[in-house]
This record gives structure tokens, C-alpha cells and sequence, in this order.
């Protein structure tokens, strides 16, 4: 990914990343993210010999997942149920 980083601090727009490289960024494995796009979770581009993954596909998936509640917010929200 440093030539990733190179090209950003160039001030080239970062549009897409490649598979390994959005697996870095969301700190998943290869294989839980090929599931997510063989399910049409997250969608991908071929770009010459390269799987690549737009950012803004990988905001929209983010967007998309659930939220997580800890601590006092889900206790709060489990009371309020109650």
C-alpha cells in the first residue's frame, strides 16, 4: 500500500482500491470479503488483470452494516424495552 500512500500525498483522488488493499482498510480477511462480494454485498470492478473495489462502493458498504451497541448505550436501550 505505500505506493498508494505516495500517490495520495501527490494529491492524486484515491478512486478504487484492490482487493488486498480494501482488506487492509477494513481489517478483514481476504476470504470473508470474497463472501461479501459473491453475495453482491459489496460490488467490484475488473480493471485490466485487477479486482478493484471503489471507495465509494466501500463507504456505502460501511453505511449499510449495522451499528454496534456497548456498554451504557445498550444497557440504556435494553431498560427502555424493558
Amino acid at each position: 500500500m505505500p505506493e498508494i500512500n505516495d500517490a495520495v500525498r501527490r494529491g492524486a483522488p484515491l478512486l478504487a482500491l484492490t482487493v488486498s488493499d480494501a482488506c487492509r482498510a477494513l481489517g478483514c480477511g481476504k476470504t470473508w470479503f470474497y463472501e461479501q462480494m459473491g453475495s453482491g454485498a459489496i460490488k467490484a470492478r475488473r480493471l485490466g488483470g485487477k479486482t478493484v473495489i471503489e471507495m465509494t462502493e466501500l463507504q456505502r458498504f460501511l453505511d449499510d452494516a449495522p451499528r454496534v451497541l456497548v456498554g451504557a448505550q445498550r444497557r440504556s436501550e435494553t431498560q427502555q424495552a424493558a
